[in-house]
């Protein structure tokens, strides 16, 4: 007799096309990435806003609904991380502003993201096409999940552990985290950690 494997069904689902009230549930620097634009190669540093959407939810777990954004890290005029941000505050930024731009100013920020669909493998997935800024008297919900920040510059392996595998196996293809002493085994320096900070009785 041949066991055929019971089905089940994915529990990916996606965001619909539309405008969604929003807020910015982690900020994941994931280092130079290699990447082809136009058959054009480039290399730059990417980070990874995720939204969470506060009045989407799955059908099934009930979660937020989540969109998630790789950029390039530049807040160059033309760059599209600083246009998205512009967009987001309602107003352009000088130079100066945007060089001492701090990126916690988007945590637990309420914001408008107008979302689209594209395709790729034949997988439809969801994309920020433009983030607005609220409209005045929204009614704001509070996030639902603590808001997650994981930076190459000092990073911290529990918040590591958190990041999905395929965002983690990304981070872990950059020159940033190869730099670092524990990127062959950052399981033994993730337990060291737990240890180190468990009370002593």
């Amino acid at each position: 007799m041949i066991n055929i494997p019971k089905f089940v069904a994915s529990a990916y689902e996606i965001a619909p096309v539309g405008r969604h009230l929003a807020t910015v549930s982690a900020i994941v620097d994931v280092g130079t990435q290699v990447s082809i634009y136009a058959a054009r190669r480039t290399v730059s540093p990417k980070v990874q806003l995720t939204f969470e959407l506060s009045n989407l939810r799955h059908s099934r777990t009930g979660k937020p609904l989540k969109v998630t954004q790789l950029s390039t890290l530049s807040m160059h005029p033309k760059a599209n991380l600083r246009k998205n941000i512009e967009g987001w505050m309602g107003k352009g930024m000088t130079d100066e502003e945007a060089n001492a731009f701090e990126f916690s100013w988007m945590l637990r920020r309420h914001c408008q993201l107008d979302v689209s669909h594209n395709v790729k493998d034949n997988n439809v997935y969801a994309a920020v096409a433009r983030i607005l800024p609220v409209s005045d008297g929204t009614v704001l919900p509070e996030a639902a999940n603590d808001p997650v920040v994981f930076s190459l510059g000092a990073p911290d392996l529990k918040v590591f552990a958190s990041l999905s595998t395929s965002m983690q196996a990304l981070i872990q293809a950059s020159p940033e985290w190869r730099k670092l002493p524990f990127a062959n085994n950052w399981l033994a320096q993730y337990d060291a950690d737990i240890a180190a900070n468990e009370p002593a009785f």
